[in-house]
């Protein structure tokens, strides 16, 4: 049975404009004050000439914070990215890595959504 979590773009997942704070502990999100669920935060980054060169989230299997790429870095792999910064879309689908010290949590962001398979 596959879940799906709706993502919440910030400008900075450690910290909230509203309360200050997002709810960190351990390297784990662990929730925000007066909300529930996790694994919905997301912010994209970008490279040294102001272009979106990928996406931080939060894992919405582990909690954890794992980022995808939209250009290539040192021959990592990279995502295409439908160019919207309030319903993304990524492909293909993203795979926390337990090889990489990821949970194994699988699944696909679509229009600003996370889906687990």
């Amino acid at each position: 049975m596959s879940t799906t979590t709706p993502l919440q773009l910030v400008d900075d997942l450690m910290h909230d404009a509203e309360t200050g704070y997002l709810g960190w502990e351990n390297d784990r999100y662990v929730g925000r004050p007066g909300t529930e669920g996790y694994g919905k935060y997301c912010s994209l980054y970008e490279n040294d000439n102001d272009s979106v060169a990928g996406l931080i989230f939060v894992c919405p299997g582990c909690r954890a914070l794992s980022s995808i790429l939209f250009v290539s870095i040192d021959k990592h792999p990279v995502w295409s990215w439908n160019g919207s910064k309030t319903r993304p879309t990524c492909t293909p689908s993203i795979l926390h890595n337990k090889d990489k010290g990821g949970c194994g949590w699988h699944g696909y962001l679509t229009e600003g959504i996370f889906v687990g398979v």
